[in-house]
């Protein structure tokens, strides 16, 4: 049987505009309640990339997120967390923070859908293909999760570098 306590996860990025963003808004829509997701950046951006927004749009996920700092998320008020992952090596490496109930560590590598010298539908194409990375690696998350692999992983596992 399923907790009906919600587990907390938190996808760290480095301007926590797109990726993160992302992930964060994806799983809140689909977890049906067994995940809250959250998101923050190393060196946050302060606004959420509107491409981004387009593309969750698209599929008719509607993101209540905002960009902001890992440290947030370091606070005795802050949600403890049960999953911490990383999706791109400049945030697994800037974080030297060990989270509170040493939750899983994760590093989910996902390419930027840089807005470098582009055509609008070349860039909206690129974050499209991040966002189908996205979801089949948050559904391949939750499936494990809800398999229980969670509890098997989560002795002696690591905290973030």
């Amino acid at each position: 049987m399923l907790s009906t306590t919600p587990r907390n996860i938190l996808i760290l990025s480095s301007g926590n505009a797109v990726r993160g963003i992302m992930l964060e808004a994806y799983i809140n829509a689909v977890a049906g309640g067994r995940w809250q997701a959250f998101s923050a950046g190393t060196a946050p951006t302060g606004t959420v990339n509107p491409l981004a927004r387009t593309v969750l749009a698209e599929a008719d996920i509607w993101p209540d997120a905002r960009s902001k700092h890992w440290r947030d998320f370091a606070t005795p008020e802050a949600p403890q967390m049960d999953v911490v992952v990383t999706v791109c090596t400049e945030s697994a490496g800037q974080v030297g923070y060990e989270w509170p109930g040493a939750p899983l560590a994760l590093h989910w590598p996902l390419p930027h859908p840089s807005d470098a010298a582009r055509t609008v539908e070349e860039r909206i194409a690129a974050y499209r293909a991040v966002f189908e990375l996205v979801k089949s690696k948050a559904d391949a998350f939750l499936a494990e999760m809800d398999a229980g692999v969670l509890h098997a992983k989560r002795s002696g596992a690591p905290t973030l570098p």
